[in-house]
């Protein structure tokens, strides 16, 4: 593996400390950054919608596709992150501000 990967096996060398120091921090901040990709889920779900749907009568509804799902999408990105401000709030205490 060293040899096929040599490049990545260089970097988590070179990184280490940096990455063994990830589980001290809690559960919900390790899990805000994947919690945030919303272009990834965007594109993700426009893709499962285009690619289900086929094949489309017309150049309106060509059109229409995209807006509807799209439209569709936003509606569950009301919500926030799931434990954002309990997050937020360990880093601030992490990194000493007041």
């Amino acid at each position: 593996m060293g040899q096929r990967h040599a490049h990545a096996v260089r970097s988590w060398r070179a990184r280490w400390e940096e990455i063994t120091l990830m589980p001290v921090f809690a559960l919900e901040i390790r899990k805000l950054p994947h919690a945030t990709n919303a272009v990834e889920s965007l594109n993700r779900s426009l893709r499962k919608v285009l690619e289900t749907r086929g094949h489309l009568p017309g150049v309106k509804a060509a059109s229409n596709m995209p807006y509807l799902a799209i439209r569709n999408i936003e509606r569950g990105w009301m919500a926030p992150a799931t434990g954002r401000r309990t997050a937020l709030n360990q880093v601030d205490i992490l990194c000493g501000h007041p």
